[in-house]
């Protein structure tokens, strides 16, 4: 079970992350899924230069151009916490794009967000960057400040780092504030 790599004195990350990698896809999703606040919290302290991240564990080398890859995740909100980043390159060697697709869209907007190398083997979702354009199966891009609850991705970044070959954690942060004591984990479906 994932929770035999949680101790009190930390995270046990590397039989962690071969546990994960051990799995099937649907059986990692909800193994990662168990987790709640106090263990994405630790995992996410624990995974700080862990595992460095590249664009290929977002949309693998093999993906074509406007090709989406999902990743399921679960944030650590007690209500509509269960959600998908979906990443997609519109060109072969173009940036990678993606938004957030959940139940309260029509609220909140999309989320669209650009991809970031950062420091530590992270990788930010720069939520201010949205793309120009977007695949005809994909919401049309819009500003993260026009939705009806703008709140909720205006000046979000969120910070990516890597768990396992296809588990991520990650936490929001927002610009010009302290990042809440949230967070959420993704598997690559």
């Amino acid at each position: 079970m994932i929770f035999d790599y949680f101790h009190n004195e930390g995270v046990d990350l590397s039989g962690l992350a071969t546990y994960l990698d051990s799995l099937d896809v649907a059986t990692a999703t909800s193994e990662c899924f168990k987790l709640k606040l106090t263990h994405q919290r630790a995992l996410f302290e624990a995974a700080l230069g862990w595992r460095p991240l590249a664009f290929v564990d977002l949309v693998p080398a093999s993906a074509t151009a406007g090709e989406q890859v999902i990743h399921a995740g679960r944030n650590t909100s007690l209500i509509f916490n269960k959600f998908q980043k979906r990443f997609g390159r519109f060109s072969l060697d173009g940036p990678i794009y993606g938004y957030n697709n959940q139940t309260w869209m029509c609220f909140t907007g999309p989320g669209y967000f650009t991809a970031e190398s950062a420091d530590h083997g992270e990788i930010h979702l720069d939520g201010r960057k949205v793309p120009p354009t977007a695949p005809p199966d994909w919401p049309k891009p819009r500003s993260n400040s026009d939705a009806i609850f703008p709140w909720v991705y205006k000046n979000l970044i969120d910070v990516l780092r890597g768990v396992s070959q296809r588990v991520i954690i990650g936490r929001p942060t927002y610009v010009g504030t302290e990042p809440p004591d949230s967070y959420f984990i993704l598997v690559r479906q």
